[in-house]
Formats: C-alpha cells, structure tokens, sequence
C-alpha cells in the first residue's frame, strides 16, 4: 500500500453522510470506514434515516419459539457480494448453505400443485426428458419449449418487458406457468410492464452470445462446477437481521441516527454538502451516499442540479405483504412437500407465493407446528396492503386451505407490511440509469445505491453500495492510493 504524505496525514476528518439505513446504507458506511483504514484516512460518516429501526425490509424475529423471517430469507451464492460481507463483519461461521432438491419449488396450475421439472434453472429447462414427463405443460407447450435452442440468435434489440423477452424464447404457456409466477412474483411485478434488461440481464447476454437459453445455461453451470444439482442459497443461522445488526456492531457509537428524515441537500460554494434534517441542525458533509428510494430522490435531487432526479423520482415500487401462519403438525396436517409454491395470476388467488419454513429452513420452527408464510399484494394488487390484518389472515389461509387441504385454524399468525418496497422497473429504464450516471458524473462527492441502481435482491444493493462506498473514498482523498471499482 503507497505511503500517505505528511499533508495527507495532516488533513482534517472528512465528513460523510449516508442517507438511507437499509442494507444499502449500512453497507455503504462500513465499506466507507473500512477503506478509509486502508489508506489512513480520518473519515465521520453519520447514517440518517426517517426510521426509527435500520434495516429496512430486513427483519427477523422469534415467535412461539420459531424464527420468522418478515422480508428477505436468503441470499443466491451466485452473486457473492452479501457472504464476502457477512464474513468481514464476523457472520461467516453463520453461514449455512442449503440445497435445493428436485421438487422443492412447485408451481400451482388448475389449482394443483406440480413439481417444477428437474433441471429448471429460474425457468430455463436444462434437461428435456423432466420436461416431457412434466405434468406443467401441455404437449403443445413442450415442443414449444424444447424448440428454443433452436431459435439462434436474434438480432439485438432495445428493452423489452419480461413476458415479451419469454415468450419470444420459450412461449407463452412456460411464461405463464413458470416465468411469471416465479421471477414476476421475486418482483412482486407485473410481467407485461417490468424491464427484461432490468429482471433477467444474465439471459439477455446469454442469448446474444450462445442464440440459446438453454444451451447458455448449460455452459454456465458447467464452468461453475455444479454438475446436475439445482442452485444452493445462504440462509443467516440467526436470520437475516443478523446482517444489520452486524453492519451497526462496526459502526461507531451514534454513527447511525433513526427518526431523522433528510428534507434537502444544497451543495456549498466552498465545496461540500449541507444536509437539512427535519427538526434537527443541518449537517455538513463533504460527501453524500443517497441509498434512499427513488421517490425520495427527486425533492433531494432536483435542488442540486434542476431535473437531476426527474428520470427516477417517478419509478413506481409495488407494496407487499407476508402472513406466517402455523398450524398443528398431525396426520391431516398441512400436506406441503418441499420448500413452497408459486401461484401464477391466471389461478385468481390472492397470494403469490407460499414457502414451507421448516422445510426451507430446518431447526427454524418447533416440532408441533408446520408454518406457512404466505405472500400478498404486489403490483397486480396495490390496495392489499390497506386490508386489516384478520382481513389478510382469512384471504392467506383459505388460498392454503384450499392448497393443502388444510382442516384446523391456525394456532398463531404473524402480519409483516412493507409498503413502497419494491422497485417496478419499467421498459427503457436502463436508459434513463445511464442518462443520470452520466449527469452524477459531473457533481463531485455525491453517489447513489441501492434499489434505484437496479439493485434488487440484498446481494445487488450490497454491491452497489460497496462500489458507491469506493468511489466516495476516491473522491476524498485523490492523492492516495487508487482503490478498484470492483469490489
């Protein structure tokens, strides 16, 4: 590592302000105060958030003895950036990784449970003799599907919505009972609007380069080393929540301030930020990491540079509910194998998704109840989230009585909100990402992360924040040691 200069070591503490406590905040603070060891650099960073909890989505509790998971339950291997942070922070012994299995996800399809073919990789097929003998599909459907590779490659093209994206390849029966239920319901999105390039970038690149989904897939699990096997997922032995609480343990004291909601930005002619904070001083800072949703970003944006955040401030996120319900484990019991099922919008149920927590996550629940967590709302149904909460309770256990001919009430129930959490990409947003990075190219010290980036899912948002945590560091101290981008 290069040596700092005596006038670098000399230079006053530098200021940052991260506005936003989810994991994208969090993350981008510690990752700022690490790297400022790295090249000995004095740096404040102070967290701000409107809520009194960090952590956003991020929430696990105990319950009758059970761990629930009220948002996000795991991360994809795949996308390395949340288990290199857990281990940094000291959570790497508390990694456990866990197998899915042939069978473990089930679609619904004339309101009964079919297992998805082995070999599925998201909804690509990688082995034709599960899909033949798939009760899914029709026969019309799986020469359809099997007729992919076949296509080649097609001329590149602009963004197109998800259902467009998988029809085009594989058609409309597998977009309908595979591709919509499972990635459009990981979005809670509606497939006819969602950005292809935003959902699925892996495949579109797969298809330019190999004309196959299938055939990509099939090479990209080869150079990946894991034979035949379904993709793995990490789970948090203590829950998910173990990631924020481990953020805020390397944070100093105070470092993070709930209840305070940011209500502007203005950038200083001697350079720098002031940070107006409702019923609160204004805090000056000499750099700023905005991981606060888009709908936030337009009023803080816009002051800074007139329509700086006009290509975002009007991003839609869809509301989204989870209902744990735990019922007696007997004979007549909930009869779920596996880890859940997906419910495609043509079934008309009210949820979209179901996953069996005992199954998916073993120790988790006590040994005399099966527990259920239902998911509700999405953009398809944004006034779910207003519903009472036994109003919710009675809609998620008639679906899964319904489901798994389910005879008892359940014993307990837990209702988690999370309005305005999700992220609704629309067609060409990609494009209006690049037209705003292009114009933050320009504004010394201010970055963004998070979900606005097209981050979803906790690995992305961890990623982008290290990355905006790299280039603020940057920004700061231009003299020292170049720090990569990579993370």
């Amino acid at each position: 590592m290069s040596e700092l200069s005596t006038r670098d070591r000399v230079h006053p503490t530098r200021r940052v302000a991260v506005v936003g406590g989810g994991v994208s905040g969090l993350a981008a603070a510690q990752r700022v105060i690490a790297l400022a060891k790295e090249v000995d650099v004095e740096i404040d960073v102070t967290v701000l958030d409107a809520a009194e909890r960090p952590g956003g989505v991020v929430r696990t509790e105990r319950h009758e003895g059970c761990l629930l998971e009220a948002g996000a339950d795991s991360l994809v291997p795949q996308k390395p950036a949340a288990a290199e942070l857990c281990r940094e922070i000291g959570l790497g012994d508390e990694l456990v990784e866990i197998d899915a299995h042939p069978g473990s996800l089930q679609v619904v399809h004339a309101r009964r449970l079919h297992r998805l073919p082995a070999g599925f990789l998201l909804f690509v097929p990688t082995r034709l003799g599960s899909l033949l003998g798939s009760s899914l599909f029709s026969l019309p459907g799986k020469v359809r599907i099997a007729l992919e590779a076949l296509a080649g490659r097609q001329r590149a093209r602009g963004d197109e919505s998800l259902r467009s994206f998988v029809e085009r390849r594989l058609g409309s029966e597998l977009y309908e009972r595979v591709a919509e239920p499972i990635v459009a319901g990981l979005f809670v999105a509606d497939g006819d609007r969602f950005s292809a390039d935003m959902a699925l970038p892996r495949l579109r690149t797969i298809e330019q380069r190999f004309g196959s989904l299938t055939r990509g897939m099939l090479r990209a699990r080869a150079a990946a080393g894991r034979g035949h096997g379904t993709a793995s997922f990490l789970a948090l032995r203590g829950g998910m929540q173990r990631i924020v609480e481990g953020l805020v343990g390397t944070l100093p004291i105070g470092c993070v301030r709930g209840g305070s909601r940011v209500t502007g930005i203005a950038r200083q002619r001697a350079g720098g930020y002031s940070i107006e904070i409702d019923g609160r001083a204004p805090l000056a800072a000499d750099a700023v990491v905005l991981a606060c949703p888009a709908f936030e970003l337009g009023r803080l944006l816009d002051p800074i540079e007139p329509g700086l955040g006009s290509d975002v401030a009007e991003l839609d996120y869809a509301s989204v509910v989870t209902v744990h319900l735990a019922y007696p484990r007997t004979p007549t019991g909930p009869g779920l194998a596996g880890h859940g099922f997906f419910v495609p919008r043509t079934e008309g149920m009210p949820i979209l998704a179901c996953t069996h927590v005992g199954a998916k996550f073993p120790g988790r629940t006590t040994d005399d109840v099966t527990v259920l967590r239902a998911y509700l709302g999405g953009a398809l149904d944004p006034g779910m989230i207003d519903r009472r909460d036994d109003e919710l309770i009675d809609l998620a256990h008639r679906s899964l009585a319904a489901m798994l001919d389910i005879r008892q009430a359940p014993l307990w129930n837990r209702v988690h909100r999370f309005p305005r959490a999700m992220p609704q990409y629309p067609i060409g947003y990609r494009d209006r990402l690049t037209r705003l990075n292009d114009r933050l190219g320009g504004i010394a010290g201010l970055e963004l992360c998070g979900g606005v980036t097209g981050a979803v899912g906790l690995p992305d948002c961890i990623e982008s924040a290290r990355r905006a945590a790299s280039r603020t560091i940057q920004h700061l101290t231009p003299d020292s040691v170049k720090l990569p981008l990579a993370i």
